[in-house]
């Protein structure tokens, strides 16, 4: 048989093969194009900010997560919520998340995981008759619950009194520039912390430079004092002494020519 011929069905098929495997790549390769990690749902490195970076620090979890979370649909000012919750429970994110965008309020979802309202009871804060302890037998709104975690949260986070948050609130402020108004005050004090101790060394090496000085020009007093009009008294002095004894020699030698 012919090698020529058994050798045309085998490339036909590899090429027929390779085809359908490039249409496969080209339909599912714009759902991988933006993927660069997965921890539990697909996302990329954009829509990091400061807002992500502070969930992930107070609530100890990966800031990647928290943005993956927040596009899937999650308000950023309800994010804080759903890592309140999954730490509560131990639940991954991404649990908690799918529940909410099923159509759940937060208190169901509360309820769903056996918890009661009076987890979202903010400590440390005395206004409002909505916050007082008594929480356990109220059904509580989902504004409510965002505004009551968002307050545990920064307040945890940046160390601060809620009163503070609630105040920034009044004044229109969301709780994602409160939370960047915080962070930059925080870093402020360091920056003029660090300009004062630079002050001080300036101002430590001044002194040094001045003490310095001054022991050098006491040191040159003492000198110009033991090299004075009293030494050279001394010296005159013995000077003095010289000549009469040259003139005591001078009278014995003109004594033996005469």
């Amino acid at each position: 048989m012919n090698m020529k011929t058994i050798g045309m069905p085998i490339i036909r098929v590899l090429v027929v093969s390779a085809g359908i495997l490039v249409m496969i790549l080209a339909s599912v390769s714009p759902s991988f194009a933006g993927t660069r990690w997965n921890v539990g749902v697909s996302g990329n490195d954009d829509g990091i900010n400061g807002f992500h970076l502070s969930i992930g620090e107070y609530y100890r979890v990966p800031h990647r997560e928290v943005v993956v979370v927040h596009q899937r649909g999650i308000p950023h000012e309800e994010l804080p919520v759903v890592f309140f919750i999954a730490k509560r429970v131990r639940a991954h994110p991404d649990a908690i998340a799918r529940l909410r965008l099923k159509g759940m309020t937060w208190m169901d979802i509360t309820l769903h995981y056996g918890l009661g309202p009076d987890i979202y009871l903010v400590p440390g804060y005395s206004g409002g008759k909505g916050h007082h302890p008594g929480l356990k037998h109220r059904r509580l709104s989902d504004h409510d619950i965002v505004s009551r975690v968002n307050l545990i949260f920064l307040s945890g986070h940046h160390r601060c009194a809620p009163d503070r948050i609630v105040k920034y609130r009044s004044q229109g402020r969301s709780y994602m520039v409160i939370d960047r108004d915080f962070t930059r005050d925080r870093h402020e004090p360091r920056r003029h912390d660090k300009a004062l101790q630079q002050k001080h060394k300036k101002d430590r090496d001044d002194r040094s430079g001045r003490r310095a000085h001054r022991n050098n020009d006491w040191k040159n007093d003492r000198k110009d004092k033991k090299e004075g009009p009293g030494n050279r008294g001394n010296k005159g002095k013995q000077g003095n002494n010289g000549d009469r004894d040259t003139r005591r020699v001078k009278t014995k030698i003109f004594a033996r020519t005469s």
